[in-house]
């Protein structure tokens, strides 16, 4: 198809001519299809050439635009001959406009009655340039995308998934995008978590806040769990209107399996420290008063020797060796506290049977009870045998029995006994003594709590010996436990691996 102008519509396309922005060449059209002279341009046209409307007729069109070679030239020209028309994109050569892009469309019209090109440049150079640099923050933006150690995602305003990048996906377990575009935090999360997620983006939607950032637990469907560092924000389109979410999540999971091991370590440090603070006002407290008994008899015998009866003496070395014993088991506990606390006890059970330990037991706190006129009635014969580490199950016997002995008024009785089951053996201190309060059964083995009471003859003690106990037996796979009657006695029942 041809466009034909003549004398009737010329003058109104002169003025047309001469005024548009583009710039318009009309040139002469062979008969063998080639590009003749060029008849006329408009003003804009002969602006791009120099200014000088005189050279007009010297522009070629392979001179003016960067055609490859005759071969583009000729598919323009070819095209032109069978359509009429040909629209493509060239650069202006060097001479004429370094740098700029055009737009070409080229027209077969007939001028005069004569075929004519007319050719039309509009300048794109702009466009050009704001399309690259939109085609190259594009590369970038996706490029940051995929290579982000985070998890990004773009939502629409029904919180389905438009757009997600590579971490995203392998989150969800899935092989294509098309998996998961279209769906929602449902799909791939717990319903908890998602309905977290959904409030979140609802304010963001309603524009109720500018931008979310938390640590949040995600709880996947298959019940796997991470911790992620979450920053949520609006998606606003060209007229800034919200139009949806987007997100970047970073996966926190050992970061806090981290802070919550250091929570661990602060805690069994303050822990430590508290109990070497007690340990320090243990021994300002404890040993005072064994060693100042200690201190006083000495001086006692070392000035007033003579002058003291045999009975007098005897009092005052009974008395020394009671402060001796009192000094060793307080040092006794300590030191095994100490070693326990700072893990240089290696436990290794084996299986003994208890009657000579308990025996030895039983001997050496005899004359503490015999002062108190205390019977201690043994039951436990040969036939029992545990799995312990032996010094372990001596001190907690020797702390329980004496424990009894400290609690029980002037001619009382503890009893000693035991019971065999399939898979263990009860070990059974009874005594007849004060007994305990429902809070201090309670808290008797908790090292934390201040359990020091005064005995029935005005005994001091430390209060660790049965948080001491609990942690040995507890070591040796046992469990330790407690029945008192406030006024009517205390059942210390110690029960170990056959």
């Amino acid at each position: 198809m041809h466009i034909e102008i003549n004398n009737s519509n010329f003058t109104a396309f002169d003025v047309l001519f001469q005024n548009i922005k583009d710039a318009v060449f009309i040139w002469e059209l062979n008969e063998n299809g080639t590009l003749g002279e060029c008849i006329d341009a408009n003003n804009t046209a002969v602006e791009l050439v120099g200014g000088n409307r005189s050279n007009i007729p010297k522009i070629e069109l392979e001179n003016l635009i960067k055609i490859n070679g005759e071969a583009g030239l000729s598919e323009v020209l070819s095209e032109l001959q069978k359509s009429g028309v040909s629209t493509f994109e060239s650069n202006i050569c060097e001479e004429y406009g370094a740098g700029k892009t055009v737009e070409i469309t080229a027209k077969v019209v007939l001028l005069g009655g004569k075929k004519r090109v007319i050719s039309f440049l509009r300048d794109i150079t702009e466009e050009r340039k704001l399309l690259n640099k939109v085609k190259k923050d594009i590369i970038l933006f996706d490029t940051f995308l995929e290579n982000v150690p985070a998890s990004v995602y773009f939502k629409d305003s029904s919180s389905r998934f438009k757009k997600i990048n590579k971490p995203t996906l392998e989150k969800f377990g899935c092989k294509s995008e098309s998996d998961v575009i279209g769906k929602t935090d449902y799909d791939f999360f717990h319903k908890i978590h998602a309905d977290s997620a959904y409030r979140d983006e609802k304010a963001l939607l309603k524009g109720e806040i500018d931008c979310i950032t938390k640590e949040e637990r995600e709880v996947f469907n298959d019940k796997e769990i991470k911790w992620v560092s979450t920053i949520k924000i609006p998606f606003k389109n060209g007229n800034n209107k919200i139009v949806g979410t987007c997100g970047i999540s970073t996966d926190i999971t050992e970061k806090k399996l981290v802070e919550h091991q250091l929570k661990s370590y602060m805690k069994e440090l303050e822990k430590m420290n508290m109990n070497k603070d007690k340990f320090f006002s243990i021994i300002a407290h404890d040993l005072k008063g064994p060693f100042n008994s200690l201190l006083g008899f000495t001086r006692l015998l070392r000035g007033e020797y003579e002058k003291l009866s045999e009975y007098e003496i005897k009092v005052a070395l009974k008395s020394i060796n009671k402060s001796a014993e009192n000094i060793y088991q307080l040092l006794e506990n300590l030191l095994q506290i100490a070693r326990t606390q700072l893990k240089g006890i290696i436990v290794k059970p084996k299986y003994f049977n208890i009657s000579e330990n308990v025996n030895d037991i039983v001997h050496l706190l005899n004359e503490y009870a015999v002062e108190k006129n205390i019977k201690i009635i043994n039951n436990i014969k040969d036939e029992y045998n545990v799995c312990s580490e032996k010094f372990m199950f001596e001190t907690v016997i020797r702390n329980i029995l004496h424990n009894a002995i400290k609690f029980t008024n002037r001619n009382g009785d503890v009893k000693l006994s035991a019971e065999k089951h399939n898979d263990y053996t009860d070990i059974i201190i009874k005594d007849s003594g004060i007994g305990m309060s429902t809070d201090d059964i309670e808290n008797i083995f908790d090292m934390e709590l201040e359990n020091s009471r005064l005995g029935t003859m005005n005994e001091q003690g430390t209060g660790l010996g049965l948080s001491l106990c609990k942690e040995f037996i507890d070591k040796n796979n046992g469990s330790i436990k407690v029945e008192s009657i406030e006024g009517e006695g205390s059942i210390f029942r110690i029960r170990l691996p056959n």
